[in-house]
């Protein structure tokens, strides 16, 4: 019994430590902090893996059951969220309170943020459905690119599932790294258009 006290007084001390290293103000603010004692016990038993996860808990009263999803997986919901976007979203930011969900428009076709509660989803996990897609997409993020080409890349990240248009994009950046560089998306265009009637 004292190891496992001992052990639970470890674990406090290591969250006060963590926040004294990031912000002496936040230290102090957290030790003036009401919550603090119940935000502790939380800690030490396990039930929060920070103090500002712990705080929240002790005031809202429940975790986030997203809290052990992972940012990026895709959600395909019951019903879609609205009539006008797909039934699939992508996580992208996961908060003690919140779950953020890209999902595109059809009716436009661009890519929405939606700041969710917990109880407004009813989903469930799917398996990725653009996997090689991203990893083309991380490859060239490694790369030296226009600052627009970063962020729309990014940007596509964040879709569930990419558009026609959007791979073509994608090919477009992938085609400036080959032997024949391509000077202007024009050309690029030309060429799919040759390729594809000769493929015909």
């Amino acid at each position: 019994m004292t190891l496992r006290v001992s052990q639970h007084r470890l674990q406090e001390a290591q969250a006060i430590e963590q926040l004294l290293n990031k912000s002496v103000d936040g230290a102090r603010t957290f030790l003036e902090d009401q919550r603090k004692d119940a935000a502790l016990v939380m800690i030490a038993s396990g039930e929060a893996d920070t103090l500002k996860q712990a705080l929240s808990l002790v005031t809202t009263g429940y975790r986030n059951p997203f809290r052990s999803y992972r940012v990026d997986m895709v959600l395909e919901f019951k019903q879609p969220l609205r009539p006008s976007l797909e039934i699939r979203g992508r996580i992208i930011r996961i908060t003690d309170a919140f779950v953020e969900i890209c999902s595109r428009n059809l009716s436009n076709m661009c890519i929405e943020k939606l700041r969710l509660r917990p109880e407004q989803i009813d989903a469930c996990v799917v398996e990725e459905p653009s996997g090689l897609l991203r990893e083309r997409i991380q490859k060239l993020l490694q790369q030296s690119l226009f600052h627009i080409e970063r962020v729309m890349l990014m940007e596509m990240l964040k879709a569930p599932i990419l558009t026609a248009d959007e791979v073509m994009y994608l090919e477009y950046i992938e085609s400036r790294d080959v032997k024949k560089k391509v000077d202007t998306l024009d050309e690029f265009l030309l060429q799919q258009e040759t390729r594809n009637s000769r493929a015909a």
